[in-house]
């Protein structure tokens, strides 16, 4: 197998990395995992989904093999149980700062939205601590992107093109892969369910707890304005520069630079998202998400009336 057969998708939370292993995994020549990471000394919750429907797979999973043999060898075992798959591969959680040294030999999906919008989601927020300084984030944010164009071969998707061009993203993105996409997974968000549960892709039915995943993209599901700051004024332009132009080759020396650049803008922290926006609305939350911030607001109601759970059964 070589390594060209071997996907990763890759991108911080939140920038529709789901959503491109559900779009992928409705073309019938590949298979993805959904953050199995065999090459962890743990197993993930999510690989022993996969484990349960087939327990003789737990060679996989050794931390003492590289990328390259542990993906080969799972392409190995889905051919012999009757899946012979053109690619198999894996979305990994969230941003490793050395992704692009330790992923660089394989085909990379690299999942970016516009800083403004991902910084201003109320999810990403709580997730990347900064209620009191979105500044840290955003420079790891940025310096990843900008990493991720020192790969040998990577396909950027930005998030806003997947909800306003998607035929015309998956046309180049079947380039990428020379695949013809377009036929397979047109409408790709009504086929992500798996109802074959003989299927490897059904293992783990990780679209339960993803359905925005399930859903036709239409908009963007956050609006933000910029606060007038210095920050924004240096972070932008050197975002920009790279988010505007995907395909663009840019060296390695002009990278480390703008590196370099997004590196001192740490002398303006802290900006607390407060600060850092005139406005910010999330205006719209999956399912899952709405269902998680009910419980939250119940159980903040029962706090409040200081009511203990016993008491109410």
């Amino acid at each position: 197998m070589e390594n060209s057969e071997i996907i990763f998708i890759i991108g911080a939370h939140k920038t529709a990395t789901s959503t491109l292993v559900g779009m992928l995994n409705c073309h019938p020549e590949i298979f993805l995992l959904y953050e199995n990471e065999l090459y962890q000394p743990h197993i993930s919750r999510h690989a022993k989904r996969f484990l349960a429907q087939y327990p003789d797979a737990r060679f996989l999973f050794r931390s003492s093999e590289d990328l390259q043999t542990l993906y080969s060898q799972l392409q190995e075992f889905l051919k012999s149980k009757g899946y012979p798959y053109k690619y198999v591969g894996d979305k990994l959680p969230g941003l490793n700062a050395n992704f692009h040294v330790t992923l660089n030999a394989f085909k990379v999906i690299f999942s970016v939205r516009d800083i403004r919008t991902w910084l201003g989601k109320d999810l990403v927020v709580r997730k990347y601590g900064m209620k009191q300084d979105v500044i840290p984030a955003a420079i790891d944010y940025s310096i990843c992107f900008l990493k991720s164009f020192k790969l040998s071969q990577v396909f950027h998707v930005r998030m806003e093109d997947l909800i306003s061009q998607n035929e015309m993203l998956l046309k180049e993105l079947g380039k990428f892969l020379s695949l013809d996409l377009n036929r397979d997974i047109q409408n790709w968000w009504k086929k992500i369910p798996i109802t074959d549960k003989n299927n490897p892709k059904a293992s783990d039915p990780w679209w339960e707890t993803h359905d925005s995943s399930l859903r036709q993209p239409k908009e963007n599901d956050t609006v933000t304005q910029m606060s007038p700051h210095p920050f924004w004024e240096e972070i932008l332009p050197v975002f920009d520069k790279y988010y505007q132009n995907l395909r663009g080759g840019f060296s390695p020396s002009e990278i480390d630079q703008d590196i370099t650049t997004l590196l001192h803008l740490k002398k303006y922290s802290p900006l607390s998202p407060q600060q850092a926006f005139t406005h910010r609305e999330s205006h719209s939350i999956s399912q899952s998400e709405r269902e998680k911030s009910n419980k939250n607001i119940i159980k903040k109601v029962l706090k409040a009336l200081g009511l203990a759970r016993t008491a109410i059964l």
